[in-house]
């Protein structure tokens, strides 16, 4: 009688510690579960009418740059759909739109404030909305980037450009033989979740160099990682 009494508590306790034991696997699991889901969803695409209200503070501004720069009378406005049609034309516009769920936009224009400074002239600077971040890659993607567009004296693309989730680094110039000056511009385009932003520095060759208009477009990418964290 004994012994069936003490076989029957060992067999309770070996019961109860498999219990536990499972349990214990289930949280962990669980948790590993949680983190992925929170993790998913930290990088989740922003709401197209939130943002929008945010857009013309998120693009470049002067307070960005290193250098003393002001926007010009008329100098932003946003970048609507109707903006777009008009740039690439009704039809490719609208495919452009449809293919790719834009939403919105905002441009800007930055003229540099002081002439001695050895910086680019001028800064142009777009932030583009869109439903997802697949439209948002879409759009930078050959078959839509309007650099890719350009059949007559294309831009070069470089390596080095490291920011967001899909970064393009491209320049072009222009020499002037009556002044014997070349122009030089660099423009830097990347995605953010659902966002692509646009950074353009224009000057002299002595002026413009790839690292100012990067580190601009570092900083445009550094409030949007701000913004998406408030």
């Amino acid at each position: 009688m004994k012994k069936n009494k003490l076989f029957l508590v060992v067999a309770v306790m070996i019961v109860f510690a498999v219990i536990l034991s499972a349990c214990a696997l289930i949280t962990q699991v669980s948790g590993i579960v949680t983190k992925k889901v929170t993790t998913s969803l930290s990088h989740s695409d922003f709401d197209p009418a939130e943002v929008q209200t945010a857009m013309m503070d998120l693009v470049l501004r002067p307070d960005d740059l290193p250098n003393e720069y002001r926007i010009p009378p008329s100098g932003e406005s946003r970048y609507a759909n109707l903006a777009v049609i008009n740039e690439r034309g009704e039809l490719q516009g609208k495919k452009y739109i449809v293919a790719t769920g834009r939403v919105d936009g905002w441009h800007i224009n930055l003229v540099r404030a002081n002439k001695e400074d050895i910086a680019p002239s001028y800064f142009e600077s777009t932030i583009e909305v869109f439903e997802t971040s697949e439209g948002a890659e879409k759009a930078i993607s050959p078959d839509w980037y309007k650099a890719y567009q350009i059949e007559d004296n294309p831009p070069t693309f470089e390596d080095g450009c490291n920011i967001g989730d899909t970064c393009l680094l491209y320049h072009s110039s222009k020499h002037d033989p009556a002044t014997n000056l070349t122009t030089v511009r660099y423009e830097v385009a990347f995605t953010y979740r659902s966002l692509l932003v646009w950074v353009m520095g224009r000057g002299l060759d002595v002026d413009v160099t790839p690292d100012y208009v990067l580190n601009a477009a570092q900083a445009v990418y550094d409030k949007l990682e701000l913004y998406a964290s408030e």
